[in-house]
């Protein structure tokens, strides 16, 4: 084999074997994320890991501020990625968007982020009422911390429950098949038509 030959073979070695390698670093990668989002419950309807938080059945249900927390994480937000950290302290919540939780190219403005962790927000308003808070909403309290995007500053005062709360635990969705066979019923049906009537006005 002369040098030029020589020369080709290995060019050819190093191509196969890059090809080679980067099959097997695909075959890992996917079957390492498979195992995750099993391990993590995605595939299970209702059960696993990625529902827990919303087990209300359980009797290490948190009081105080943090409850306001279990409630918040209970929000819809995009692809289920928890965009949010929480500062808590006895008279007031911080609320920080976590950049490390964004999308990505799937949400360059950071958009979807920013609606989730205003449900989040909606979400801790309706259960600081409901614990015998009276919250005080703050936006962008902090010039020194861009994270921070809201604080909500808790005094006592009366409970007061909402059929909004009371719906929290029960918004979310498990991935299951739809229910094609289940009627929706006539007043909701009312209801969607008489918004859809209030929209045009």
């Amino acid at each position: 084999m002369n040098i030029q030959e020589n020369k080709e073979f290995e060019r050819l070695s190093r191509r196969v074997f890059l090809k080679r390698l980067g099959g097997a670093v695909l075959v890992i990668s996917v079957a390492g994320l498979a195992w995750r989002m099993i391990d993590q419950g995605v595939f299970s309807t209702g059960k696993g890991p990625a529902y827990e938080a919303w087990n209300s059945s359980k009797d290490n249900l948190e009081s105080g501020p943090l409850a306001l927390v279990n409630d918040a994480i209970l929000a819809s937000n995009p692809h289920n990625t928890q965009p949010w950290l929480f500062k808590v302290t006895d008279s007031f919540i911080e609320i920080y968007a976590d950049e490390s939780r964004n999308l990505g190219a799937f949400d360059p403005m950071r958009r979807e982020m920013f609606i989730g962790l205003g449900c989040a927000i909606e979400n801790m308003m309706l259960s600081a009422n409901a614990h015998g808070y009276n919250p005080k909403l703050i936006y962008k309290p902090s010039i020194t911390e861009p994270d921070c995007i809201a604080r909500i500053d808790l005094t006592p005062g009366a409970k007061k429950d909402s059929p909004l709360y009371q719906e929290i635990p029960h918004r979310h969705t498990h991935r299951g098949k739809y229910d094609t066979d289940r009627q929706i019923s006539k007043s909701i049906l009312a209801d969607i038509k008489n918004l859809l009537q209030m929209r045009k006005k």
